[in-house]
């Protein structure tokens, strides 16, 4: 039987959620993907501050694909946040909102570990050895170098 994995990833500008099937030999099959614009960083303050707006966009979004990731059988969801959310001087009070109102608990992905999930998708995707990964977000932007992989 597959089980269903849902990953969440609330960007700058776009939250997307892909749900995978997986087999307990970790075999792994795409089996849906949706993407809403939220702009989340839309008039961001000088201070760093989240503005109401945008804020209510991506909880309202955050809360459609945890319905999603429910009525589809999604036994795990995994909701990550980049740079955004990693620089607002408001974060404490937007996670607490999301998990409230959407009731999922956002991780905080560190500039590092985007870079390294973006690497890993990159490595398990394409068969390259020596290459330089650009990941240009809505909010920062990542630089990967990989050497003699393969």
């Amino acid at each position: 039987m597959r089980e269903r994995l849902g990953v969440i990833d609330l960007g700058s500008n776009t939250t997307r959620l892909i749900v995978m099937g997986y087999t307990p030999h970790h075999s792994f099959r795409l089996m849906d993907e949706v993407r809403e614009s939220v702009r989340l960083v839309e008039g961001a303050s000088a201070d760093g501050r989240l503005q109401p707006k945008p804020v209510e966009r991506a909880v309202a979004t955050m809360r459609l694909f945890h319905n999603l990731c429910a009525s589809s059988g999604v036994e795990t969801i995994v909701p990550v946040a980049t740079s955004a959310v990693r620089e607002a001087t408001n974060q404490a009070e937007f996670l607490a909102r999301v998990e409230r109102e959407a009731g999922l608990t956002l991780r905080v992905l560190s500039a590092r570990e985007e870079a390294y999930y973006g690497y890993l998708g990159v490595v398990n995707t394409l068969n390259l050895s020596d290459f330089f990964l650009i990941d240009i977000g809505g909010g920062s932007t990542q630089v990967t170098m990989a050497r003699g992989r393969g």
